[in-house]
C-alpha cells in the first residue's frame, strides 16, 4: 500500500516519523598516538634492524680462520723414555753416504840442522863441551863446534839463540840436551846458537 492509499488521517506519530531521519552510530574520536604509533615503530625498528644485520655479518667476516691442524709428536716408549734420535748418516745426492774427511794433523815446522852451534865449557868438567857437541852431531846437528867460557855469567846452563827466527831450532836442542833455560839474545849469541855448559849439566851418550 502506498502513502496515497492511506484511509487514515495523519497524527502525531506519523509527524514524528517523517521528521526521523537515519543517524550513524556514535564512535569516540581516535587518540593522536595511535595515529603516530606504526611511523615511530618504523623509524625506530628499521635502523636497529639494519644495525643488527650489518653486525652480524661483519661479525662472521672477522672470524678467525681455522687454525692447521699440528701433527702429532712422536708417542714416547712404554716406559716412559721419548725414543733417541737415529744416529744414521743422511745419504747424500745420487745415494752415496758421506765420507769422513781425515783431519789434518798439525806438522812441524822444518828445522834448519846447518845452522851454527857453539857449545862453550863453563862447567870446569873436562871434555864436557865436546861430548856434548858429539851428542848433538849425532843427532843431526852438522855445525855444531865446543869451546871453553870463562865468564862467571850465567850461573845455570843457558842456550842462547840470536834471533826469533832460530827459536824452533833452539828448543829442539833445549829438549835433545835438557836444557829448559833459553833466551833470545843477539849479544849473547852474535849468530846462531850458543850454549853455556854450567856444572851439574851432563852431556846425553852420542
Amino acid at each position: 500500500m502506498s502513502k496515497q492509499d492511506y484511509p487514515y488521517p495523519k497524527d502525531e506519530f506519523d509527524v514524528l516519523g517523517q521528521e526521523r531521519v537515519p543517524h550513524g552510530v556514535h564512535r569516540e574520536p581516535t587518540p593522536r598516538w595511535r595515529v603516530w604509533l606504526p611511523y615511530l615503530l618504523v623509524i625506530v625498528l628499521v635502523p636497529l634492524l639494519t644495525f643488527g644485520a650489518v653486525k652480524y655479518f661483519m661479525s662472521a667476516d672477522d672470524a678467525p680462520a681455522a687454525s692447521p691442524t699440528t701433527t702429532a709428536a712422536p708417542s714416547a716408549d712404554p716406559s716412559g723414555e721419548s725414543p733417541a734420535p737415529s744416529e744414521q748418516p743422511t745419504a747424500t745426492e745420487g745415494g752415496e753416504e758421506p765420507s769422513e774427511e781425515p783431519t789434518e794433523e798439525p806438522t812441524t815446522p822444518e828445522l834448519n840442522h846447518g845452522v851454527a852451534v857453539l857449545v862453550l865449557n863453563g862447567a870446569g868438567v873436562q871434555g864436557l863441551a865436546g861430548r856434548t857437541t858429539d851428542a848433538l852431531t849425532g843427532l843431526g846437528w852438522t855445525a855444531a863446534t865446543a869451546g871453553n867460557y870463562t865468564n862467571s855469567a850465567p850461573a845455570e846452563t843457558t842456550l842462547y839463540y840470536h834471533s826469533a827466527e832460530l827459536e824452533p831450532e833452539a828448543r829442539a836442542i833445549g829438549e835433545q840436551l835438557g836444557i829448559d833455560n833459553l833466551s833470545e839474545s843477539a849479544t849473547a849469541a852474535s849468530e846462531g846458537i850458543v850454549i853455556v855448559l854450567r856444572a851439574g849439566f851432563s852431556a846425553p851418550a852420542a
